[in-house]
């Protein structure tokens, strides 16, 4: 794969990972319109690994708070009091019912679903209930404010990102919003309660239930150019937190929504229309 190929993967997916935009359906329906070549796991660990130290780097106080805390609870056995001392629970918490359905259910039948059609609907379909979620947010929820009931909502509506095409970062950002966090809360969340999505999918031999590429020509690509993209990730990712963060405090989504919708709607009539005649 030319280099060109190359960075625009790594430029576009790093946005997917970040962005409430739907990687999976990035990676698939979009290099199949383009005729590229799929990235095996080697780049796509490259990226993953790039977006989890930037998401560590972005919130460093943040992580080392909440790991201190964890720490200091589980060698001197305190209950836990303040949010600090929940937030490694609540993240890790926030994540069990994905790796339930991920690990211990045969979903192999999600394969059938992994076409740019039902993936570009998924992504049409899950955009107007985070519109609502943000529109009707009444944003008097604090990052104080998690709790048990809130974190098993949120988890449970996160768990549906098993479906090809919805998002992750889309189901998350609804939930939050749908509990009325205030956008810096919900967002910090968010991110935070990615990275064991992130890391679990880093380390995972099988990127995704359907999305895993391991034998490819790409793979001549050498140990620097890997470092190369990790690099480049990692500065991405910065970027566009702090990017999102500042339009989720100052503006809305609703760029990013139209983006949703206009990119959805281009797959369909590419696959439905164009590339059928």
């Amino acid at each position: 794969m030319p280099y060109f190929e190359l960075l625009c993967y790594v430029f576009i997916y790093s946005l997917s990972l970040i962005f409430p935009i739907s990687s999976n359906t990035h990676d698939i329906a979009f290099y199949q319109i383009l005729h590229w070549e799929s990235a095996p796991d080697s780049l796509k660990n490259s990226v993953l690994l790039g977006i989890i130290i930037s998401l560590i780097f972005y919130y460093r106080h943040d992580v080392l708070s909440i790991v201190s805390n964890f720490l200091k609870l589980v060698f001197t056995f305190k209950k836990p009091q303040s949010i600090d001392e929940w937030l490694f629970i609540f993240i890790l918490l926030s994540y069990l019912p994905y790796y339930f359905l991920r690990t211990f259910l045969n979903l192999q039948f999600l394969e059938n679903f992994a076409t740019p059609i039902w993936m570009a609907c998924s992504m049409l379909i899950f955009t107007f209930p985070l519109v609502f979620a943000e529109k009707r947010n009444r944003k008097s929820q604090r990052m104080i404010d998690w709790s048990w009931t809130t974190v098993l909502f949120y988890s449970v509506i996160q768990s549906l990102s098993i479906i090809p095409g919805v998002g992750r970062q889309t189901l998350a950002l609804t939930a939050a919003f749908g509990l009325n966090f205030r956008s810096s809360a919900a967002l910090k969340f968010v991110l935070l309660s990615y990275l064991p999505f992130l890391i679990h999918q880093y380390f995972s031999p099988q990127k995704s239930i359907v999305f895993s590429n391991p034998d490819t020509s790409f793979l001549s690509v050498s140990f620097y150019a890997l470092i190369g993209v990790g690099v480049l990730s990692f500065l991405i990712g910065l970027v566009t937190i702090n990017y999102l963060n500042k339009i989720l405090e100052n503006h809305s989504l609703n760029k990013i929504m139209i983006y949703r919708i206009a990119a959805s709607l281009f797959i369909l009539y590419y696959f439905l229309f164009y590339k059928a005649n």
